[in-house]
């Protein structure tokens, strides 16, 4: 039963999240067996020692659990990198926002040095493949041009602790024979520390899942049915040397190197967001999960410029901004500072006064937000946990007076 909960849990994330492909998710709930409790009471024992028997097998099961939680503390548990960083030409961190990716993405990813060469994948521990889906139908807005045919590969290790993959180009032959012509399965592939999983070419997506991360968000039901809560920092989870060079191929240079998605704080403005009604992270239609989406955060490469990532900027399309002038800071906004105005602009990276191209490895970067306002967006606190917001597409800030009738509200 826990694994079948496990794969639905592994299945929810991958079809909400849009780095998943499927057009329709699996109807898995059929295959969730309940077991008759009945069949695993032994004969001839009355409610009073069933239940002392019960309570004693929880309690075992928690002192368990306990031991192996101890024995997590304080370990390095990856030794090897999930790629091979000699190849790699730099590494861009969590919580990039970017077209459906409307929430700071939870997944880092690894760009190659030659967009043609294949990069090897390893398994940073000893663990098993337990899930793999074949890719074949991109997830995003309409209009988005993307091929898609590469594979999505989980690999569960100890303590609580999993590797995700995604876009791996050429899984080895175990992994595809297993997948053969089906969408995606359930698979039991034991794997050592440094085994080779697949290659691909150029990028392929990585991050860890760790059921006792410490995240930071205000209402933390509201990303039921995803893993995002189980996400921080990947970099943290390897040995010493390994974590030291991935963040030195890291395009962010100050900490967390490996990113950073969790920028909620109670009461202010910063942070993610939702469309009141739209049922959370979940969304209300799979493929636009992320049309009630709203973050008012920081960049994942520099935290200083603010970002404004909206799931629905225009009808169908989700958009990306900084804002002009770089203020005000969300996290000093609260319900008594009034209504906000943010004008919405481009943005670009320099370093040392040099624009970056966005292609080769370059430290200490600096975002600075352009002049020509595409538009305005509106937010107001009206409660600690609730704000109302418009935006008005292709209008500068002079031209907005206040709300419309057309305003909408957002909550944790």
């Amino acid at each position: 039963m826990k694994l079948i909960q496990g794969l639905i849990l592994v299945l929810l994330f991958i079809f909400i999240s849009g780095c998943g492909y499927n057009e329709e998710p699996p109807q898995l709930q059929n295959t969730v067996i309940t077991p008759n409790q009945s069949e695993y009471n032994p004969p001839n024992q009355d409610d009073h020692q069933i239940e002392k028997e019960n309570n004693f097998t929880e309690q075992l099961t928690q002192n368990q659990q306990a031991v192996e939680d101890t024995n997590c503390i304080g370990k390095n548990l990856f030794e090897y990198s999930p790629t091979n960083l000699d190849k790699i030409e730099f590494i861009t961190p969590l919580g990039q926002m970017a077209a459906e990716h409307v929430l700071p993405t939870d997944h880092q990813y690894y760009y190659g040095k030659d967009e043609k060469a294949e990069i090897e994948i390893y398994s940073p521990a000893e663990g098993q493949v337990t899930f793999v889906q074949h890719m074949t139908s991109p997830v995003a807005d309409p209009g988005a041009i993307r091929e898609v045919d590469d594979y999505y590969i989980l690999i569960e290790h100890a303590c609580g602790k999993d590797s995700a993959f995604i876009h791996v180009d050429y899984p080895i032959k175990e992994i595809v024979d297993a997948v053969g012509d089906k969408d995606y399965v359930q698979i039991h592939l034991p794997v050592k520390a440094g085994q080779l999983v697949g290659t691909y070419t150029y990028s392929v997506d990585y991050n860890v899942f760790d059921k006792n991360a410490k995240t930071n968000f205000v209402d933390r039901s509201s990303y039921e049915g995803s893993r995002f809560l189980e996400v921080t920092d990947p970099f943290d989870y390897f040995s010493e040397s390994i974590k030291t060079k991935m963040q030195e191929k890291s395009l962010r240079s100050v900490e967390p190197f490996g990113g950073k998605i969790d920028y909620d704080i109670d009461g202010k403005l910063v942070g993610n967001w939702f469309e009141v009604g739209t049922k959370h992270y979940q969304g209300l239609k799979l493929e636009r999960y992320w049309a009630g989406h709203l973050s008012i955060s920081y960049n994942n490469l520099d935290p200083n410029l603010i970002m404004i990532s909206m799931g629905t900027y225009e009808p169908d399309k989700a958009m990306q901004f900084a804002v002009k002038g770089n203020s005000p800071d969300p996290a000093e906004i609260d319900q008594n500072s009034g209504i906000i105005k943010y004008e919405l602009v481009d943005y670009q990276f320099y370093h040392n006064g040099e624009s970056w191209d966005r292609l080769t490895y370059t430290k200490n970067l600096v975002g600075k937000p352009m002049q020509q306002a595409h538009g305005t967006l509106l937010v107001q606190m009206v409660e600690p946990r609730k704000i109302k917001l418009e935006v008005f597409p292709n209008k500068n800030g002079n031209q907005v007076n206040g709300f419309t009738s057309k305003a909408k509200f957002f909550e944790r």
